[in-house]
């Protein structure tokens, strides 16, 4: 697992993230979803959450470890008063048993949950609830 996290952060670097866009921005447009404070990965709620992570897969399809680091607020919700959880993420961190790891952003008031992964990981399916 250690060499599909590098080999996907790796490819997050090199295809467009690095390098001065319009405006001398370190970023061409946003952020990699997920990789940071500024483009979180949005969820329905912290179950939804829980979900996601859980059907996390490394590039070999290998579940991902995580644990949540924290909370933080957003820029917006610093500079806004605080409605309805409105600018709190979640930031979670994925291991992996030779010691490399990433932190992820999410949203777990988004009202919705992405179907989309992280660049350089997988989604398994969904668990069926029919038995």
């Amino acid at each position: 697992m250690h060499k599909s996290l590098w080999i996907g952060l790796a490819g997050i670097f090199f295809t467009g993230c690095l390098g001065l866009g319009e405006g001398g921005s370190l970023w061409q447009s946003k952020p990699p979803m997920g990789y940071s404070e500024a483009n979180p990965l949005p969820m329905a709620s912290i179950r939804a959450s829980y979900d996601f992570l859980d059907r996390l897969r490394t590039q070999e399809g290998q579940p991902v470890r995580y644990r949540r680091v924290g909370s933080v607020l957003t820029e917006s919700a610093r500079q806004h008063a605080q409605q309805k959880g409105e600018g709190i993420l979640d930031v979670y961190e994925l291991s992996d048993d030779a010691g490399g790891s990433v932190r992820l952003w999410l949203n777990p008031y988004a009202g919705y949950t992405t179907t989309t992964p992280p660049d350089g990981f997988s989604l398994a399916p969904t668990p069926s609830t029919r038995k």
